[in-house]
């Protein structure tokens, strides 16, 4: 809608009806002078909105008033804020994306947040998590990701690969909740990227307990379990038991 609009550095679309477009995809792609977007109040499409793209290479585009109040459905979220400046705090806890089928590269590299939190998402349809190079969280900069509570597909396959690649030190809170019996592929999952040890503490002991699939090969980047734990007792049986291939910073 906007692409090639150049010389664009703020839009104000609050309050505008937009309830009768579906397809909102790369609405700003490459916008590399626009620094903030008022969308506070847009009546959209109930049936669901097309946002793939929408803010992607849109590096100096800090702030995007009224984006966290969206309740309608969203029915494609990939590569939304791929390389977007959105900087702060961003709680996207009100949304609907039960329709979504893939989050590849939604928050890839969204290098200026300081926390994202996406706790309860229904992602029961979502197939895709992640490729090589194009994972939900791939490179994101936030300090802190609250994933607690997303609801994870539970017909197979899933595929979560490089899901956390790139994070740097980063507090992901939550993945302990997540069902993974139906992951396929876990390839450099948090690869690049180091969570604190009570947290890994947490997975390891969380998903020893499900059937996960057998042989997979997870990367947990540098993180870190804690030794003689219960924690290390679950490790060892991921690894024995379910012939997982576990690449950590090791024990602690």
């Amino acid at each position: 809608t906007f692409r090639g609009c150049t010389s664009l550095t703020t839009l104000d679309m609050s309050g505008m009806d937009l309830s009768n477009c579906s397809d909102f995809s790369q609405m700003f792609v490459g916008e590399t002078s626009l620094t903030s977007v008022d969308i506070s109040g847009v009546t959209f499409r109930s049936a669901g909105v097309n946002f793939s793209g929408a803010f992607q290479s849109t590096p100096n585009l800090t702030t995007i008033t009224g984006i966290e109040d969206i309740t309608v459905p969203f029915t494609n979220i990939i590569s939304m804020f791929r390389s977007c400046g959105i900087s702060g705090d961003l709680d996207l806890t009100g949304w609907n994306v039960s329709q979504v089928t893939s989050t590849s590269n939604t928050f890839a590299p969204t290098i200026n947040l300081t926390s994202l939190n996406v706790s309860g998402w229904d992602l029961s349809n979502c197939t895709t998590f992640g490729n090589r190079y194009a994972g939900m969280f791939n490179g994101c900069g936030a300090d802190s990701i609250d994933v607690t509570g997303v609801i994870i597909r539970t017909s197979g396959p899933v595929v979560m690969f490089e899901a956390f690649y790139g994070l740097g030190i980063c507090d992901v809170v939550g993945l302990d909740t997540w069902d993974i019996s139906t992951v396929s592929i876990m390839n450099d999952f948090l690869r690049g990227s180091t969570i604190t040890t009570t947290e890994y503490d947490k997975i390891l002991i969380a998903w020893d307990l499900q059937d996960a699939v057998n042989s997979l090969s997870v990367n947990f980047g540098a993180s870190k379990y804690t030794l003689g734990s219960a924690a290390a007792t679950a490790r060892a049986g991921l690894i024995t038991n379910d012939a997982w291939t576990i690449t950590d910073g090791g024990g602690i």
